[in-house]
């Protein structure tokens, strides 16, 4: 029975081990997207894609313009990533002439736009 056990427990190990290679390699894959190819992720992946482009922008602002840091933080508090991921997507919809370009410079543009409007 303890071998059952012990065999069960590495193979579960070994699938865990798997799916975290499996799902690094796709994250990694989307760091480099237009808005066409964006659009196309699932939603799962754009959701992790605008939590990690959010993160590098308010990095960003921080160290660039740290003025303006704590005045984007208190408006944006409260906003979930999947608030934000459905902000950025309905930017694609509304605007598919911009498909063509980076998410990275679409992104600065809408939340540089969004935080001056609340």
């Amino acid at each position: 029975m303890k071998r059952i056990a012990i065999v069960l427990g590495i193979l579960i190990l070994l699938f865990s081990v798997n799916s975290v290679f499996v799902n690094a390699e796709s994250l990694t894959s989307a760091s480099v997207y237009n808005g066409g190819q964006y659009i196309e992720c699932p939603l799962d992946l754009r959701i992790q894609y605008v939590a990690g482009i959010y993160d590098m922008w308010i990095y960003l602002v921080q160290k660039n313009n740290p003025q303006d840091y704590e005045l984007i933080i208190n408006k944006v508090e409260g906003i979930t990533i999947k608030q934000l991921t459905k902000i950025f997507d309905n930017y694609y919809d509304n605007h598919p002439e911009n498909l063509h370009y980076s998410c990275a410079s679409i992104f600065d543009y809408v939340f540089t736009d969004l935080i001056i409007s609340l």
